[in-house]
């Protein structure tokens, strides 16, 4: 394969490598350079990439970012064209019957150059309005392309406007479902505290009811002990009035003279007197008794006393334990529920943001879609062609002519990745030393 053959490079690597010519073909100056080596070369490298552009049915419109460049390469291919020197042909007819014509003359060298470039404008013309009528029809092509692509991208947004109504929508009511349920745990909360409240109320008030009736039993008691030993002073005192009298009328009868009377007295004295301490006796034996009551009767009051404050305690430990615990519970309700918004609000953001990059990376042009080839990517088609030009490279079997070849398919391809995977540099001096080292080449 020569130098010029570009028959094996790719879509991309033709493309690209045309617009680098064309770029410094821009800056030549025409008018001291029109037969010049150079310009020269880069014009019949344009020729060939032309026609392996129309092999590969390429269309320069869509090469060019202006319709001026286009324009300008078209005249400048044009004017050329024209300008290159035309070989003559010396036809040599074969041997013909002796024929006479009359007056007749060949025509001149002048005569079949003119002819010749006439037939090259008739045909450069018919092909540049092959060109337009392609370009025409690619033009109208693209036009409905552009439409098609616009109203599926305001479908596509239209489409995307109705899911960001609806996941807000379905956000409102999922909010609205949170507050309503954490308003039925409130309610809840505040209805239980409301009765634990009213529990402990009634427990104070059976308490203290408890209490004033113990006061009003205790009072009872003292008011009938103090009534009792009224009515034993009051008795002993009668009895002491009443032997008093006795002992008056006693002495009475004593002066009077009677022995048996006075006998009869003392007696009965006696008796009475055994009487009375017996009645003492037993009323001090009662007293005690009831005494004794009373203490078991104190003792088991406070005992029951005892047993309901510390029932009273463990019931109010039960419900702060229970309180505790309900807000324990509901701080950990609060904190999923927070943890679960936050986490949704964060799968939401990344998802706008893979949405937005999908955007902007569907929004940026791809040169294998533009040149139809959308199984491709550029990644895989220069990793690709690197490895197998590097194992045809490394085989010992494989001819020197093949291993120079690979060598140099492998710098144009580091060359072509460089320049696909990093479009910032697309010019300076790298690709100006490219070129100057082909021209080097090619001289």
């Amino acid at each position: 394969m020569s130098r010029w053959d570009v028959s094996n490079l790719s879509n991309a690597d033709l493309i690209h490598g045309f617009q680098k010519i064309f770029e410094h073909i821009r800056h030549f100056d025409f008018s001291d350079l029109c037969d010049s080596i150079d310009l020269r070369n880069y014009m019949l490298t344009l020729c060939r990439f032309t026609d392996e552009f129309k092999d590969r049915h390429i269309h320069l419109h869509t090469i060019f970012d202006l319709p001026t460049e286009l324009t300008f390469f078209q005249q400048i291919q044009q004017q050329f064209q024209t300008q290159q020197p035309q070989q003559s042909t010396i036809v040599v007819p074969p041997p013909q019957p002796q024929i006479v014509y009359r007056q007749q003359s060949a025509p001149g060298p002048a005569i079949v150059q003119q002819q010749g470039g006439q037939a090259r404008e008739a045909k450069m013309r018919n092909k540049h309005s092959q060109e337009q009528e392609r370009n025409a029809k690619m033009r109208i092509k693209l036009e409905e392309e552009n439409k098609a692509k616009a109203q599926s991208e305001m479908d596509l947004k239209l489409q995307q406007a109705k899911q960001a109504q609806s996941a807000k929508q379905r956000e409102y009511d999922e909010q609205k479902k949170l507050d309503q349920q954490k308003d039925e745990r409130d309610a809840k909360m505040k209805l239980k505290l409301e009765q634990q409240n009213a529990h402990e109320k009634q427990l104070e008030m059976e308490r203290k009811r408890e209490e004033a009736m113990r006061t009003a039993e205790s009072k009872g008691r003292i008011y009938e002990a103090e009534r009792k030993a009224t009515e034993i002073r009051l008795q002993v005192e009668e009895e002491t009035a009443r032997k008093q009298r006795e002992i008056d009328n006693g002495s009475a009868m004593r002066k009077g003279g009677g022995g048996r009377r006075r006998r009869e007295e003392e007696e009965r004295q006696r008796s009475e007197d055994e009487r009375t301490k017996r009645e003492g006796e037993e009323r001090r034996r009662n007293d005690e008794q009831r005494k004794r009551e009373e203490e078991l009767q104190q003792q088991k009051d406070k005992r029951r006393r005892l047993a309901l404050k510390r029932e009273e305690e463990d019931e109010r430990q039960r419900n702060e334990h229970e309180r505790i615990k309900q807000e324990r519970r509901l701080r950990d309700e609060q904190r999923n529920r927070e943890e679960e918004e936050q986490r949704q609000t964060d799968e939401r953001r990344r998802l706008a943001l893979k949405r937005e990059e999908d955007e902007q990376r569907s929004k940026k042009p791809n040169p294998y879609t533009l040149l139809g080839i959308t199984h491709q990517t550029p990644h895989h088609d220069i990793h690709l062609t690197h490895q197998v030009l590097t194992q045809i490279h490394n085989q010992p079997h494989t001819s020197e002519a093949a291993k120079i070849h690979a060598g140099k398919r492998l710098d144009e391809i580091g060359f072509a990745g460089w320049i696909l995977l990093d479009g910032e540099r697309r010019v300076g001096d790298l690709g100006v030393e490219v070129w100057r080292r082909e021209r080097e080449r090619g001289r």
